[in-house]
């Protein structure tokens, strides 16, 4: 029979009392990650107190590991979550193609345009702006969002 570390002990234990308080927890991710960043937050109050001693820290003075055992038991939870939810969360419907449209955009900002007077894709020392390269980029990302059919020479279908 395997025995559980003190630790584990502690974030099971900090689970049930969790859930003896809130009851059984079904939150989107999102949600879960604003709970383990307030618990984070507790966390790095309670290291600050510890170092200095701030008195503005001492009401979260419950110790370091408290806290990180607080912080683990919301993982737990988390996990827990998942796994009970298998379905994947998906964003409304009128979200999904803004978002993909937005994705689309951050990866075409982010891709290396040639330089227009060395045509170098690193940095360079010309002083060329790559704007336009750049404008290209992001015009060719999104041109599944936009209607082709308006573009001139272009027949209507």
């Amino acid at each position: 029979m395997t025995t559980l570390s003190p630790a584990v002990s502690d974030v099971l234990t900090e689970r049930a009392r969790q859930d003896e308080k809130w009851g059984e927890q079904n939150h989107d991710p999102e949600v879960w990650l604003a709970i383990a960043g307030e618990e984070f937050g507790e966390l790095a109050q309670a290291i600050l107190a510890r170092r200095f001693g701030a008195a503005e820290h001492s009401s979260h003075n419950t110790g370091v590991r408290a806290e990180a055992v607080q912080l683990a038991a919301v993982a737990v939870a988390l996990v827990e979550c998942l796994d009970r939810n298998a379905e994947p969360v998906t964003p409304p419907a009128d979200m999904v193609g803004s978002l993909a449209l937005r994705r689309a955009v951050e990866i075409a900002v982010g891709t290396p345009v040639p330089c227009p007077q060395c045509s170098r894709r690193t940095p360079c020392r010309c002083v060329a702006s790559r704007n336009e390269g750049r404008v290209e980029a992001i015009v060719a990302a999104i041109r599944p969002w936009l209607r082709l059919d308006d573009e001139p020479g272009r027949e209507s279908s």
